[in-house]
């Protein structure tokens, strides 16, 4: 579920977005029920007062306050029918009464997610029988969960982001659970035994743990899968069990990985770290939208990976680490997953020469012209990053396919020369021969990043003008034979230069680079040095 906005009214966790006029209304009405305490959002320190004078709250939101302590006067029986307990994002949360919870003996849904500071739970959680939601995502201090043993009634639990080190005892007890997120950065391992047990599951996340594959395939309710795989074997058991069944969502994530590869976006993913010889052999799910490659030495390209043709919804794709690759794709293996990539981020790659390539009877040759136009057509995003062997991002045929392309991104690549490879090797040409060659245009882009590339030379040799309508930040250091950003500046037709009026940052490092920068009029600086950072 989304984290809810401030404009959301949220009761046992069904978020309904609505206009901030018609919120304030629902909340003053929902408060004047005598079931209800609803004070969301209203930077409370300390526990509201009007729980001390009504009988039979059902429901209680605190949620996004600063409440730092959840004490309760123990000789007031108020919260006897109390059913739902919001406390979500109260950062500043660190210290619950361990009584508290033996008054709410009737509590069902309780939601302490994004409680940053809490560091121990009531051992008094563990007597709430008829609890059947318990939600503590993203506790990143929490260390140690209370007994599950008695939650026999838990439909949802969420460690999610927590710091927990141990499957919390008990889990095994829990035969009604439907959801279980285990993805802490502590846990390794589901042991043996308990997810049989879990048969009724239908979301289960351990991206940072393994679990045995023969007991996750037995999971028949399955339709969302978050896991870690040891070997090759073991992914295909997940491969085929993706296949029999229709999950919604899942990421299967090598243990070469480490966890941050995989974490910030859910989806269908899988990562794989570590491995040999593989490119034939892996099978690639043809629903893929998210592909992690990291360790994988003898890698020479993605295109390799044969099973990757069909798939017909790649969205993401990460290499990094891969010390043989030289291109990351051949174009003589070109498949729909070029066409639908948005974000594409290569790192550490240390023999890396290029993006695309082309090969025929063996050999490398240039790429085709004009390039198929569906490549590359769907791109947001290029990060390139310590590619110390690739002199240039783009050649210039490619950048009429780059029309979405939104950020350009390249960081500590020694050997980098150029942005945008120029139509021919020729030198430097001459000033009138430069306003006769190509103007470019990148109508998405919105921001270009580049530092400590310590020989680039050049945007584009062999272009007069680049034009980046939707430019909104310039960010360049550490690239002391950089000449001129004139290109991304290109001169109305009445020759007065004017920034983007999108344009709303334009860092440069450092100063004395600013200062010897050449431009192709001579009042472009000066329009630009409002901007400047």
């Amino acid at each position: 579920m989304r984290r809810p906005k401030e404009n959301s009214l949220c009761i046992n966790r069904d978020c309904v977005k609505m206009h901030d006029l018609v919120r304030d209304m629902a909340v003053h009405i929902t408060s004047q029920s005598p079931r209800y305490l609803v004070k969301a959002g209203m930077q409370l320190r300390e526990l509201p007062t009007e729980h001390e004078r009504t009988e039979g709250l059902q429901k209680v939101s605190l949620m996004r306050n600063c409440i730092s302590k959840f004490h309760l006067d123990m000789t007031l029986p108020k919260f006897t029918a109390l059913s739902t307990l919001l406390l979500q994002h109260n950062g500043c949360l660190e210290e619950i009464d361990d009584c508290v919870f033996t008054l709410m003996t009737e509590l069902k849904v309780l939601d302490l997610s994004y409680c940053y500071n809490i560091r121990n739970l009531p051992n008094s959680i563990s007597g709430l029988v008829k609890l059947t939601a318990l939600l503590l995502n993203h506790c990143g201090n929490l260390a140690h969960v209370p007994s599950l043993a008695k939650l026999g009634a838990l439909k949802k639990l969420d460690l999610g982001y927590t710091g927990i080190t141990a499957i919390p005892d008990g889990l095994e007890m829990l035969v009604h659970l439907r959801y279980l997120d285990l993805y802490a950065y502590g846990i390794r391992e589901m042991p043996g035994g308990i997810l049989p047990k879990l048969f009724r599951l239908q979301y289960l996340r351990l991206d940072n743990a393994v679990a045995e594959a023969e007991e996750v395939s037995r999971l028949s309710k399955l339709e969302c899968l978050g896991i870690r795989f040891r070997n090759l074997q073991e992914y295909h058991i997940y491969f085929s069990l993706k296949q029999q069944r229709c999950l919604n969502y899942y990421s299967f994530n090598s243990v070469g990985l480490g966890y941050y590869f995989l974490e910030r976006r859910r989806g269908k993913a899988v990562g794989i770290g570590g491995l040999t010889n593989f490119g034939d052999s892996i099978k690639i799910l043809t629903d893929i939208r998210r592909l992690v490659i990291a360790g994988c030495d003898d890698l020479g390209r993605v295109s390799d990976i044969s099973s990757l043709k069909d798939a017909t919804d790649l969205r993401t794709c990460w290499i990094y680490s891969c010390k043989q690759m030289e291109c990351f794709y051949y174009l003589s293996s070109y498949t729909t997953a070029l066409q639908t990539l948005e974000y594409l981020f290569l790192e550490y790659l240390d023999n890396l020469i290029a993006i695309l390539g082309e090969e025929i009877d063996g050999a490398e040759s240039t790429l085709p012209t004009p390039i198929t136009p569906g490549i590359f057509s769907c791109l947001k995003t290029v990060l390139i990053e310590s590619c110390p062997k690739l002199k240039r991002l783009f050649p210039q045929k490619l950048l009429r396919n780059l029309q979405n392309l939104e950020e350009i991104e390249a960081w500590n690549c020694s050997g980098l020369v150029e942005i945008v490879e120029a139509s021919s090797d020729e030198e430097e040409e001459d000033k009138e021969a430069s306003k006769n060659s190509v103007k470019l245009s990148l109508p998405n882009l919105r921001s270009i990043a580049l530092q400590f590339l310590p020989e680039l030379r050049s945007l584009c040799k062999s272009c007069y003008a680049i034009h980046c309508d939707s430019l909104r930040s310039i960010c360049i250091e550490g690239c002391p034979k950089l000449k001129t950003i004139s290109p991304l500046f290109p001169q109305p037709d009445n020759g007065q230069p004017f920034p983007p009026a999108s344009l709303e940052s334009l860092a440069v490092y450092p100063k004395e680079f600013w200062n010897s920068l050449e431009w192709d009029h001579p009042n472009t600086k000066n329009v630009l040095e409002r901007f400047l950072e």
